[in-house]
């Protein structure tokens, strides 16, 4: 089977220890790429400490015919997780080869089960969120809806705290991106406040507050967009007077999230001519833009949608 010119393969994000637009960038897709088969503990690698705002692991797997089958002949790989009571796992697989399935077994044989049952694009991927009822080993289990379909696979794992817990003020440029990727799957729920406006210039857009700024003391918020039903996080970097001065804070930027996001492509609009850059996964996009918001008055933006 061939690979999809457009999906790119989820990378390794640093693990924590803990726009006025001018052209909207169009998200790039790429391949996944596996070398080396993941052991059954590789998810279970960083658990969630006190204090933590987040655990996260990636793992990169292959289903093939050296792989045991179940009842439908379809080929699975497991995974053991070691989960507290309280704690919120966030899972999500993808891949180009087949429609994938996952399913989560608690200590108690209850199943939670997630199966791509669309006719097959060209990739696949399901997403997972669970509260964990009780402490706990659980098993992970990654199969094809289909049988006897073969190909790499990648799946990425949050564990968030009962209560929401922000980065410090010292959490670095990677750790704040992984923390923003951990409050995607559910739009930002967690971190969004009240609502401060509704814009109407283009299209309903509401505006509302954020607990979590991407960086201390500088404006944050949580955008929906109602007519595309699109939930995005926007955060001014910097603000200057020039915009030598803020492409040279674009560059910067720009080059901490390739360190971050190694393995992501940029997108077809991305760079210094178009004063923006973008780089996406299966469902995340990130983007970086220079903007200038009035007289002598340049913004650098980042969003996630």
């Amino acid at each position: 089977m061939k690979y999809l010119p457009y999906l790119i393969l989820f990378i390794t994000l640093s693990v924590p220890t803990f726009a006025q637009k001018t052209k909207k960038p169009v998200k790039k897709k790429g391949k996944v790429t596996v070398k080396t088969p993941a052991s059954q503990t590789a998810l279970d690698a960083h658990l969630l400490q006190p204090g933590q705002a987040f655990a996260y692991d990636i793992v990169k797997g292959n289903l093939g015919k050296t792989d045991p089958q179940d009842a439908d002949k379809s080929y699975y790989d497991t995974y053991t997780l070691n989960l507290k009571e309280g704690e919120e796992l966030r899972l999500e697989a993808a891949t180009d080869w087949y429609r994938i399935a996952i399913s989560l077994e608690s200590p108690d044989k209850q199943v939670q089960t997630k199966k791509d049952t669309d006719e097959f694009p060209g990739f696949s991927i399901q997403k997972l969120s669970y509260k964990i009822p009780v402490m706990g080993t659980y098993q992970l289990k990654v199969s094809s809806t289909d049988p006897n379909s073969a190909g790499d696979y990648v799946i990425r794992k949050y564990l968030l705290p009962a209560e929401v817990i922000l980065p410090t003020e010292q959490a670095d440029f990677c750790e704040r991106v992984n923390f923003l990727l951990s409050q995607h799957q559910d739009h930002f729920s967690r971190i969004k406040g009240k609502k401060t406006k509704t814009d109407k210039k283009a299209g309903i857009t509401d505006h509302f507050q954020t607990s979590f700024a991407f960086l201390p003391g500088k404006n944050s918020e949580i955008i929906f967009e109602t007519e595309q039903e699109k939930t995005k996080y926007q955060a001014v970097l910097g603000e200057f007077s020039t915009k030598d001065q803020a492409k040279q804070l674009f560059t910067q930027h720009v080059n901490q999230l390739k360190s971050c996001l190694q393995g992501w492509e940029p997108d077809e609009l991305s760079g210094e001519k178009f004063e923006q850059f973008g780089v996406s996964s299966y469902t995340d996009f990130i983007s970086l833009t220079v903007k200038e918001i009035g007289k002598k008055k340049f913004q650098v933006i980042l969003g996630l949608d």
